[in-house]
């Protein structure tokens, strides 16, 4: 599944992969990953920043 609802990420998956610009920058359990990513990209895109 795609989707760029971080609610509907958080209540179905249980493993995330974060992209950005075609490339994975994060992979790896969803609480983990949602809750605290380890890659810039991911950080900014789960607080609401535009990533270019």
């Amino acid at each position: 599944m795609v989707t760029h609802d971080i609610g509907q990420a958080r209540r179905l998956a249980s493993d995330v992969v974060m992209m950005q610009g075609g490339h994975v920058v994060e992979h790896g359990d969803a609480r983990q990953v949602l809750d605290d990513p380890k890659s810039d990209a991911s950080r900014r895109y789960l607080a609401g920043g535009l990533v270019t």
